[in-house]
């Protein structure tokens, strides 16, 4: 009797882990918007941000914690779940960037969105056609509107104390 529950007990589990994935794989996401990023040895300073980032689309909403840290000619950059649990990191040498996605099958925004938005604040470092930034009056915060795209991105900074 305990075999036939236990049988049963782990095809009904086994259900519901594929009916998770294939919701997944039918979740809203939001294109991935090709932009040529600046190289990190063109930012003036080697320093550590933290940051908070929400993108938000017509059937997404998605908000992560971001540590940045450039260093020379490199950039880092990982992005923290609601619950502290890494959700991508992202390392940019020069020209090469690579991107390693622990949430790959659910996320709903493509990471190097997120580092195209940075760098166009806090860092200052990118200007497109497509995206317009508009600074908060504090400039502690800003939003970024990518209309090609189909996207915007709130980044409030919170990396007092870090330096």
């Amino acid at each position: 009797m305990k075999q036939g529950f236990s049988a049963l007990a782990g095809l009904a589990l086994l259900g519901i882990a594929g009916c998770t994935m294939i919701a997944a794989y039918r979740m809203p996401r939001i294109a991935a918007c090709e932009v040529a990023l600046p190289r990190p040895g063109d930012l003036e300073e080697d320093r550590l941000w933290r940051l908070r980032v929400h993108t938000r689309a017509a059937e997404v909403s998605e908000g992560y914690e971001v540590v940045l840290q450039k260093r020379g000619d490199t950039l880092t950059f990982v992005g923290l779940t609601r619950f502290g649990a890494t959700a991508f990191t992202i390392v940019q040498r020069g020209d090469e960037v690579e991107v390693q996605s622990a949430m790959k099958p659910i996320e709903a925004v493509p990471p190097l969105n997120l580092l195209a938005d940075v760098y166009r604040w806090p860092l200052g470092a990118l200007e497109t056609e497509d995206a317009v930034v508009e600074v908060a009056a504090d400039g502690r915060s800003a939003t970024i509107v990518n209309d090609a795209c189909g996207y915007r991105t709130n980044i409030v900074d919170i990396s007092d104390g870090l330096d």
